[in-house]
């Protein structure tokens, strides 16, 4: 969710082997030991994400610990004496973005009976938007609002269910897939009637700002949408609407490259995850019958 993180982390554990029969030990070739190069950290603690690129300069230094205190920091209901921290919901999923994103890992799907504490549930109808994306839900918007302030009603209650489904290998060695099944309960606002919905856990922080330098024409280079190289797969670049260009361009960010840039990344999760508008998007992500 965070925009000015343009780095990436590496937590690196070499493995020293003893000599055998006479042979020298195994050590890094030059540089091999940087899989990050200058940005490498050396950190194999659970707070190895949360980590500066180590070659930031000190200004660079001085925003990253800036960004990170919003990242981190719990935000309230507008108006309030925190003026840099207020402007939440009306209905929202988390109140900072370390909650889902928690020390800048990847989130999970809740054990059975548990809460969704770090996925999200993205609503939609069968349609397109406006500009080719998935159509948001008339009454309940683009995503599901379990949180709501003082006043305003939580949109409803998702819960899920596994059931254990067997299978084997082609060597017969057997195994058990977890099947989730989602269900809703007390919608605010009537049952929302025909309605499509997709569980998203809440992905990791790391080397997003290495993804946003790729350049375009590399991306396009990669495209094989008839599979001409007899791989099995069928590579296309994902077009989606840039709301500040005002036009289409190439996603990169998200689950399903639905974005085209990390500041609209960002803007677009402060909108969906905790409700907070902005020069970007403006308009809240819930209709007039919510207050």
């Amino acid at each position: 969710m965070r925009g000015r993180r343009s780095l990436t982390f590496a937590a690196i554990l070499l493995w020293a082997c003893a000599p055998e029969d006479g042979d020298a030990p195994l050590q890094p070739e030059p540089g091999e030991e940087y899989s990050g190069g200058e940005t490498t950290v050396f950190d194999i603690t659970q707070s190895a994400f949360s980590l500066s690129a180590r070659n930031m300069s000190y200004e660079r230094k001085q925003r990253f610990f800036v960004g990170n205190s919003f990242f981190n920091k719990s935000w309230v209901t507008a108006p309030s004496s925190t003026t840099a921290r207020d402007g939440l919901g009306p209905v929202f999923n988390a109140r900072s973005c370390s909650a889902c994103h928690f020390k800048d890992g990847r989130g999970r799907p809740p054990e059975p009976g548990e809460a969704m504490l770090s996925m999200l549930i993205r609503l939609s109808v069968p349609g397109e938007g406006p500009h080719g994306g998935p159509a948001p839900h008339p009454r309940y918007g683009g995503q599901l609002g379990p949180e709501a302030i003082l006043g305003v009603p939580a949109e409803a209650t998702a819960t899920v269910t596994y059931s254990e489904e067997a299978g084997e290998y082609a060597d017969g060695e057997g195994y058990s897939l977890r099947v989730p099944s989602y269900s809703f309960e007390d919608w605010s606002l009537g049952d929302p009637g025909e309605l499509l919905y997709s569980p998203r856990v809440a992905p990791a922080m790391i080397g997003l700002g290495l993804l946003a330098a790729i350049p375009e024409e590399a991306l396009l280079e990669l495209a094989d949408p008839d599979d001409a190289d007899g791989d099995r797969i069928s590579r296309r670049a994902n077009y989606v609407w840039d709301a500040a260009a005002g036009a289409a361009a190439i996603g990169r960010f998200g689950w399903k490259a639905n974005q085209p840039n990390l500041r609209q990344q960002s803007a677009g999760a402060f909108l969906g995850d905790m409700g907070i508008t902005s020069s970007l998007f403006s308009q809240e992500d819930c209709p007039e019958e919510q207050g």
